[in-house]
Order: structure tokens, then C-alpha cells, then sequence
């Protein structure tokens, strides 16, 4: 979430004037050449929703289990390693 809300204010704070964005972190608009679209910062904001997903689906799958170890512990692995491959690409992207 709390990427999700770091790249909303960049991008408003971007089309205010108040910082501005890298070459390498933005694209030209064809229209208007002298705008940058904040191309990383709208992604860094896509992926918030990916990884709340994640969040979500566990949950659902620890709801149903019983107080033992079951088969279906066997499904968070994807959800669980897609979620750090993407937080941490989300945080390289965020810091520089």
C-alpha cells in the first residue's frame, strides 16, 4: 500500500512542477514533446494492486484451514514469491 501512495504523490508532485522526474524513469509525449509521462511511477502503482492481491488470497486460504498442517499451505508459494520479486523490484525502482 504503501508504494501505491508514494507513487501517487511523486506523480502529482510531478505534474505540478515540484520534482522532476529522470530521462530513464519517463517517456515523451508525441503530442507534447516537452511532457514526461511518469511511465515507472504508474507502474510502481499497478503492482500495489498485484501484491495486495496476493495479500488477499492467503488470507482466504488461511481462513479455511483447520489447526493443522494441509495440502493447501502448498498454494502460497507462487503468491509468496511473485509478492517479494515484485516489492523488491518495486523498491529498486522507488529509491533511485
Amino acid at each position: 500500500m504503501l508504494q501505491l501512495k508514494f507513487a501517487e504523490d511523486v506523480i502529482l508532485l510531478n505534474w505540478r512542477k515540484a520534482v522532476a522526474l529522470a530521462d530513464a524513469y519517463s517517456t515523451g509525449s508525441s503530442l507534447m514533446p516537452q511532457k514526461k509521462n511518469p511511465d515507472a511511477l504508474e507502474l510502481l502503482r499497478g503492482k500495489a494492486g498485484r501484491v495486495i492481491g496476493h495479500a488477499a488470497g492467503f488470507m482466504c486460504t488461511l481462513k479455511g484451514l483447520p489447526r493443522s498442517y494441509n495440502k493447501d499451505l502448498q498454494e502460497d508459494k507462487e503468491a509468496l514469491f511473485d509478492t517479494l520479486e515484485t516489492v523488491h523490484s518495486c523498491l529498486k525502482v522507488g529509491t533511485h
